[in-house]
């Protein structure tokens, strides 16, 4: 934690590069300096949550027991969360999910999915040609069924990709920026939208 102008400032960037459970069978995690977006997997916000709870509590001791208290009803929320993703991402016909840009890397490695993106971490570049026929031949032989593109970024290059290749488009939230519904509603819309486009056994 460092303090800033008077102001604390926690940093949780560590969660992001920590060993904290098994993923992916290689193991490999998205770099944190490329892919930011740690909070799309549960566990690893469990432990940010965590890291913010001690952290306020050695400003705030009178109140350790409080946060301390908190963290531990998220991590609850969190860990049941997680058993959701995971009992409804076992059983799906896919598991290759197509997305107009890498914001999903923690979330796919968490539950064994591989993400391809048709732009990089950041949505504003334009995908080139080659990149294009790259993402094309892989919906093609993995049989992809849905492309997704994320709210508040332009869905005009997944659409158009989309329509020719003949599947379908649906919506992923990486989170990025303020909305009205909260953490767990958008995670279980996400888990929804990600059931329906992998083709998941109810």
């Amino acid at each position: 934690m460092d303090l800033i102008e008077d102001v604390s400032v926690i940093d949780t960037a560590e969660v992001a590069e920590a060993d904290i459970g098994s993923g992916r069978e290689s193991g490999e995690w998205p770099d944190p300096d490329l892919d930011p977006h740690f909070w799309l997997d549960p566990l690893r916000l469990a432990w940010a949550g965590h890291q913010v709870a001690d952290a306020l509590a050695e400003l705030d001791p009178d109140q350790a027991a409080y946060y301390r208290e908190r963290a531990e009803a998220l991590d609850d929320e969190l860990v049941e969360l997680d058993h959701e993703y995971d009992e409804a991402l076992t059983s799906c016909a896919g598991d290759t999910v197509v997305t107009s840009h890498e914001a999903f890397g923690y979330l796919a490695a968490r539950y064994n999915l591989n993400q391809v993106g048709i732009s990089g971490v950041d949505p504003e570049i334009e995908p080139s040609p080659a990149r294009l026929r790259e993402v094309t031949s892989v919906v093609e032989d993995t049989d992809v069924r849905t492309i997704f593109f994320e709210v508040n970024t332009s869905k005009r290059v997944a659409e158009r990709l989309a329509d020719e290749l003949g599947v379908e488009t649906d919506v992923l939230d990486p989170m990025e920026r303020p909305a009205d519904a909260d953490y767990m509603t958008v995670m279980r819309n996400n888990l929804d939208a990600l059931a329906r486009g992998l083709v998941c056994a109810a």
